[in-house]
């Protein structure tokens, strides 16, 4: 990792992803902590560079995911197949919401909505994208999910979508929200995760995920899951759901 002044004032950082180390990353946050500077530009190496303007806050955001993404790397607990939108599927459920949105062309939001409830049993999220979605903002909760408890439902809006138990696996499913609004155009996925939560068993979850862009909003449903424990689940125990 490395950091230095531009001549326009901004602080660039460079940064290797799956590379960085902990105490890199901690170094850089207390050097930007320390300094004057309203604008960084994070610059990811490997794989193409991707080039990310961001103001201060953010950018200390950014930074210190980095350290907890240096410390909790689990990327073999997270899987993700992409399938076309529009694809024949013998999925009842995927049917219902591409043909409300086929209707709809994205712009009647009440009746997509209607056709997401339904076919989510109630799993789906609004995420507002902020920044050029560097940073997602949860802004409704489906009553579908209950695994992180009602309580946490509610306050989780407002917050970043990647703020769950599981930091890990929010880090990692918060890419597909990010994907989606660069493509501007919705993306479905086969999903199979391990989700860790703290003092319990890890998961394992299998679902589809389908997320389409609706002008500021990211609307995401959760489809077909299913969830057992990796430590194979006991007869009649419920492990309920989580967010995707």
């Amino acid at each position: 990792m490395a950091l230095r002044r531009r001549c326009d004032g901004a602080v660039e950082v460079r940064y290797r992803p799956g590379a960085v180390r902990p105490l890199a990353v901690l170094g850089a946050l207390r050097w930007l902590d320390d300094h004057d500077w309203d604008r960084c530009v994070l610059a990811a190496a490997g794989g193409g560079p991707l080039t990310t303007v961001l103001p201060r806050r953010e950018a200390m955001e950014h930074v210190a995911d980095l350290a907890d993404d240096a410390r909790h790397r689990r990327t073999g607990d997270f899987r993700a197949l992409r399938r076309p939108w529009g694809a024949p599927v013998a999925d009842a459920s995927l049917g219902r919401i591409q043909d409300a949105w086929q209707a709809s062309r994205g712009l009647d939001r009440c009746a997509l909505m209607a056709a997401v409830r339904e076919a989510s049993c109630g799993r789906y999220l609004q995420i507002i994208p902020r920044d050029g979605a560097s940073r997602l903002e949860i802004g409704a909760v489906g009553d579908g999910y209950s695994l992180y408890g009602r309580g946490w439902r509610s306050m989780a809006v407002g917050g970043r979508f990647e703020d769950m138990p599981d930091y890990a696996y929010a880090r990692w499913a918060a890419q597909g929200y990010r994907e989606a609004h660069r493509a501007g155009a919705p993306t479905v996925e086969d999903i199979v995760a391990v989700v860790r939560l703290p003092g319990e068993a890890p998961l394992r979850l299998t679902y589809r995920r389908v997320i389409m862009p609706l002008g500021d909003v990211l609307l995401g449903a959760t489809l077909g899951q299913t969830v057992c424990s990796v430590r194979d689940l006991e007869a009649g125990d419920e492990p309920g759901d989580v967010l995707q």
